[in-house]
């Protein structure tokens, strides 16, 4: 457990040395909400409808509002991390730690993600209200910090997978930007996914992509039971044991992979 701390602290030094880069994205979370609801506003005036999609104009901003926080919240670079690790050559490092290189990373991101929430998680929250972001009720509040968990545990375990590839591919800055754009389609990031036809929405419902944001935010915008979004929180779950299992086994192999290189 001290270990755990320990990484966890260091994450959140490491966090320091980038503080302008949460700063400077803080700064674009108000132009962005503004241009997210004049083109929509727009959207619903030339349509002549006061629902799209089962979203009406205050809750299709909301969404966007929420898009941002759970981003913030969610968001992981451990592949980042772990390619630099193989390109610098030292991840003997890593196999001489007494802790798992899954649960060295884990906790080192959390305390990058904790230092983000320090910094942008209160000013995002305003600008929401200002925007006409409501409190959800405490049941909905409950079942989203629940998913908010889940949807976390989700991105990482996605993004280390995505970082375990170095050990084979070396350089992943284009994988990992796949990735980003991959995960924000799929994750309902740039639009919500009732837009897409109801055959794709079926698709994406088994994939563990939209449970990493775009759940989430349906839950604290309460358009789901809560009988259904607590079987919506066990598929999550059961998506978190599946890649943790995958992650698993690929660091199997990547160890494999590098200790054969050593020999």
């Amino acid at each position: 457990m001290r270990e755990n701390f320990a990484l966890t602290e260091a994450g959140f030094k490491v966090g320091l040395i980038y503080r302008l880069h949460y700063f400077a994205s803080l700064l674009s979370v108000p132009v962005s909400l503004l241009i997210y609801f004049y083109l929509w506003k727009a959207i619903f005036a030339y349509s002549n409808a006061t629902v799209i999609k089962g979203f009406t104009l205050d809750e299709m901003v909301s969404y966007y509002v929420l898009v941002m926080l759970v981003g913030f919240i969610t968001y992981s670079e451990c592949d980042k991390w772990i390619e630099e690790s193989v390109v610098r050559g030292d991840t003997i490092m890593a196999l001489l730690k007494p802790y798992r290189f899954i649960v060295w990373h884990y906790f080192f991101e959390l305390g990058l993600t904790g230092l983000g929430l320090i910094i942008e998680i209160l000013p995002v929250f305003v600008v929401g209200f200002f925007f006409g972001l409501k409190i959800a009720s405490i049941p909905y509040l409950i079942l989203f910090v629940i998913s908010l968990a889940l949807a976390s545990a989700l991105y990482f375990l996605v993004t280390f997978i995505v970082g375990l590839t170095s050990f084979w591919l070396f350089k992943i800055g284009g994988l990992r930007r796949v990735k980003r754009s991959m995960l924000a389609f799929l994750g309902g990031s740039m639009l919500p996914l009732t837009f897409f036809p109801e055959t794709v929405q079926n698709i994406f419902l088994v994939l563990p992509f939209q449970y990493m944001r775009y759940i989430p935010i349906l839950i604290y915008l309460e358009k789901y039971s809560i009988p259904y979004s607590i079987t919506l929180l066990g598929i999550a779950a059961t998506w978190v044991i599946l890649l943790y299992v995958l992650a698993r086994l690929m660091w199997n192999a990547a160890f494999k992979k590098f200790a054969g290189a050593g020999t």
